[in-house]
């Protein structure tokens, strides 16, 4: 039963085949047609070629379990540890013994699996599974032959197939008959073979240009291969793999300059200078500190103007936080209580007398802070800046890092930002924006809501300053929260 690709089904007799098609004699007629196979129902022509020696079914390329070393250095060194003991690791890599200094080794990551080929020479596993095949067996003979190929040794697998059809002529006869041609051409292209692996090699390790200069030789070297349009298409595959990388890397490479650029700024004297880098510098010095690391890494075919659309296309996973901690009122209050905005619930009614102080209160601090806003516009921008300065200066390192790195993740427009932040109460004044306290009248208390009242002390201006007052609250300098932004 033959079943086409359109859905036809048609009995009949197999009488021959070829590459290109197979011959049908039709069971209701007799006649004799010629159906390519790309005709046949995908599943029945994939089938008939594979049975037929015309699909070639060898195996990836076989894996070893392997070990890697991570040097202090940050590089690699993936192979087989031969020996442990001593001050040196003994390791087997790329055909080569390699003793590596055990102050120099990080650590050891166990379970990979690599290929053979990238740990022992091709002649060296030759020698390993020819051992294991007896030279009497066609069977035994057959699985050498494909174990050569798997290994790149097709002038091996050649010699090991044409043993097999001395020993016995009927086994896999057909299927031998159609695939040794095809075995005795790679032989023949050998040398191109191992030359466009070597690229893939290259490739696995991330050495894309190096790869890619190799694949950009080929026709250069062998204009008039066969294998040329393969050499096009593993070209194709590796810029997307490069690509691919090269987001992945930007991504971790933006989050640590931005990290370490704030860092470095957080030593900046004034307020005023570190908030205008990071208005008008940070973001591009950002992009030519990766830009010069993804030229030394991915590819030196990099430009500037790549890095920020594949950091736009870099996979975005989980949230990450920071905050501008109690320095929060520096960026001004309608800005610390942004994105926050929840609907008013309807106050409740007063139930008791506690209760209503207690909202009296709130009203009171509600003016209060009203009260302060106005006065605030009106107070000097150098008075104001005085202040802000004072608090910087104040500040830690450590905390001016983050509240830069707050700033930038903010107003840059570089990151994705989760919807809303997280508001937390200032904790000491729980969210009011203002204090309440008693004032004895003995002298004025620094009050930051009565800047004229002066130390207090003489007739009317004592008794004035006594009782309860509010006064800003001297942490969260009325803002009232503590404001953290969440980023990806």
């Amino acid at each position: 039963m033959l079943r086409l690709r359109d859905g036809g089904v048609h009995f009949g007799a197999i009488v021959d085949h070829s590459a290109e098609v197979l011959d049908f004699r039709l069971l209701t007629s007799g006649g004799l047609v010629s159906v390519p196979w790309a005709m046949l129902d995908p599943q029945q022509s994939t089938e008939l070629q594979t049975r037929y020696g015309y699909v070639d079914t060898v195996a990836e390329e076989i894996l070893i379990d392997a070990e890697r070393l991570v040097l202090t250095s940050g590089a690699t060194i993936e192979g087989v540890v031969l020996s442990r003991e001593g001050k040196s690791f003994l390791i087997k890599t790329e055909g080569n013994l390699q003793q590596i200094d055990k102050t120099r080794v990080a650590s050891i990551e166990q379970g990979l699996r690599i290929p053979a080929l990238d740990v022992y020479s091709a002649e060296e596993l030759y020698a390993q599974y020819s051992a294991l095949a007896p030279a009497t067996d066609a069977k035994a003979q057959w699985e050498l032959a494909e174990t050569c190929e798997r290994i790149y040794a097709f002038g091996r697998a050649v010699e090991h197939y044409q043993r097999v059809r001395e020993l016995d002529p009927t086994y896999r006869a057909t299927e031998l008959s159609n695939l040794l041609p095809r075995v005795k051409q790679k032989a023949e292209q050998q040398a191109q073979l191992d030359y466009l692996r070597e690229a893939d090699r290259k490739r696995k390790r991330g050495q894309w240009d190096a790869a890619l200069d190799l694949l950009r030789g080929f026709e250069r070297l062998y204009p008039d291969s066969a294998l040329r349009e393969d050499a096009k298409k593993q070209e194709a595959r590796l810029l997307l793999a490069r690509d691919e990388a090269a987001k992945e890397y930007v991504g971790r490479r933006w989050f640590y300059w931005m990290r370490r650029l704030t860092r470095d700024l957080a030593a900046e004297d004034t307020l005023a200078a570190a908030r205008a880098y990071v208005d008008e510098r940070l973001s591009e010095e950002i992009q030519k500190a990766v830009l010069a690391d993804l030229q030394r890494t991915i590819s030196k075919e990099a430009q500037l103007e790549q890095v920020k659309p594949l950091f736009a296309a870099r996979r975005k996973v989980r949230y990450e936080a920071t905050t501008y901690g109690s320095g929060t009122w520096l960026i001004g209050r309608e800005a610390a209580q942004r994105g926050n905005e929840a609907e008013a619930a309807p106050t409740a009614a007063p139930t008791n007398e506690t209760d209503a102080q207690r909202d009296a209160l709130a009203a009171r601090i509600r003016q209060f802070l009203k009260n302060q806003q106005v006065a605030a516009r009106s107070r000097r921008a150098e008075e104001e800046d005085d202040e802000q300065q004072t608090f910087w200066q104040s500040f830690s390192a450590s905390h001016r890092a983050m509240w830069l790195l707050a700033y930038y993740v903010e107003n840059s427009g570089d990151l994705e930002l989760r919807a809303r932040p997280t508001l937390t109460n200032c904790g000491t004044c729980g969210g009011a924006g203002a204090l309440e306290v008693l004032l004895s009248g003995g002298g004025g208390a620094p009050d930051q809501g009565n800047r004229g009242g002066g130390r207090g002390g003489r007739g009317g201006g004592a008794q004035a300053n006594q009782g309860m007052q509010l006064q800003t609250c001297p942490a969260c300098h009325g803002v009232q929260v503590v404001r953290r932004v969440h980023f990806r």
